[in-house]
């Protein structure tokens, strides 16, 4: 008997879940549906490349690569803007781990010095 339940409460779960996932489409407006963003990963920031060198980005190249983002129309944007796309025409995600100093006293300086960045 216990068996019988489960497996009318299989199709219903099933149900229910693509009900949501549904509705969760329907509160986006068409044009955000399959709307891709470019997400921009660096591990580390020098001139000094104390690891693996194809990890680091130096500095004069990572301020030409922001330069080229900000030239081009890009909007850097936070993971939490996701939920809000029509706002930004071009948006970009940047994010860099690990959370050397490097990202202070080189990184931090690119981002405060040219007009596509925010930071938090």
């Amino acid at each position: 008997m216990k068996k019988a339940w489960l497996w009318l409460l299989l199709p219903v779960a099933l149900l229910l879940l693509v009900l949501l996932h549904v509705h969760s489409l329907a509160r986006l407006a068409p044009s955000e549906i399959g709307r891709q963003v470019p997400v921009l990963m660096y591990h580390a920031v020098g001139d000094d490349c104390w690891g693996e060198e194809h990890l680091f980005v130096r500095p004069a190249e990572l301020e030409q690569q922001l330069q080229y983002l900000s030239e081009n129309g890009y909007e850097t944007i936070f993971f939490e803007d996701l939920a809000h796309l029509e706002r930004y025409e071009k948006p970009v995600i940047l994010t860099f781990d690990d959370g050397y100093d490097d990202n202070y006293t080189l990184l931090l300086p690119l981002l405060q010095f040219l007009p596509c960045s925010r930071t938090q």
